[in-house]
């Protein structure tokens, strides 16, 4: 059985190549920064080629996450108020309405916020006067977090920075209630992050990321990740971002979730 979810790349080519009704151009803008980053892809399948306009559809029937019996996947993050904001935009497949789309580029609206959160990752405020230089060298006052960790860690052990900027970070603990963490009541799988240790490990006791990781080889890659549930099947393959890899297998020698 083979499952897939949209990721931030995919919903970022929907949108590049989706025309904006109400503004004008596109949904995202054909700007040379964003020209760069789709330059690969539309090379590949031919921009508005009948390829690169059958590629986008099967993007945009892909859910936004999964919430099955016996697992979780989402890109990104597990967010119970973003997920609950955007059911109303979703069918009951839990893939985006088609007037979603255009509200997915509104900053402001919910169905922006939910999917920022849930595709590219929680983001927390730095405390006032501190700020950090991501890879580009712009400074931001906000960093996407390790929004699993439970308790509260410091900035420094939470943010998701470059590791020039980590010594920009205030070496203090984050207030409370600022990461949601996650219940563990299923196992949970992620992509998004680019997770550099040499030998796997889960991200906690639920969570594991199988996708888009490499070990200082400069090249992506995926990591099959162990589930056992009670009965024999093909396994379970979750197309996020950029790449689809195995992240479940079911076989016969247990009978619980874990």
């Amino acid at each position: 059985m083979l499952l897939a979810i949209i990721g931030n790349h995919k919903f970022n080519a929907v949108l590049y190549a989706t025309p904006d009704r109400e503004q004008g151009g596109y949904l995202r803008e054909h700007s040379p920064k964003n020209q760069r980053q789709h330059g690969k892809f539309l090379q590949v399948v031919g921009e508005d080629s009948a390829l690169h306009r059958e590629v986008v559809d099967w993007f945009r029937s892909l859910p936004v996450y999964l919430d099955l019996p016996a697992l979780r996947a989402a890109h990104a993050c597990w967010h119970e108020p973003s997920l609950r904001a955007l059911g109303p935009w979703l069918d009951e497949d839990k893939r985006l309405l088609p007037e979603a789309w255009p509200l997915a580029t509104r900053k402001g609206h919910e169905v922006y916020s939910a999917i920022e959160i849930l595709l590219k990752g929680l983001e927390i405020a730095l405390p006032a006067g501190h700020a950090f230089h991501d890879k580009e060298g712009t400074r931001r006052a906000h960093a996407r977090t390790r929004w699993w960790q439970e308790g509260r860690p410091t900035y420094r052990e939470t943010a998701f920075v470059p590791p020039t900027a980590v010594d920009e970070l205030p070496d203090e603990r984050i207030p409370p209630d600022q990461l949601p963490g996650y219940d563990g009541s299923q196992p949970l799988f992620l992509g998004h992050y680019w997770l550099t240790d040499a030998v796997p490990e889960p991200m906690t006791e639920h969570i594991a990321s199988g996708l888009q990781r490499h070990a200082g080889t400069g090249q992506a890659g995926g990591v099959s990740v162990g589930w056992r549930v009670g009965v024999t099947a093909g396994g379970v393959c979750v197309g996020v971002g950029c790449h689809a890899e195995l992240i479940g297998r079911q076989t016969a020698s247990e009978s619980t979730n874990r």
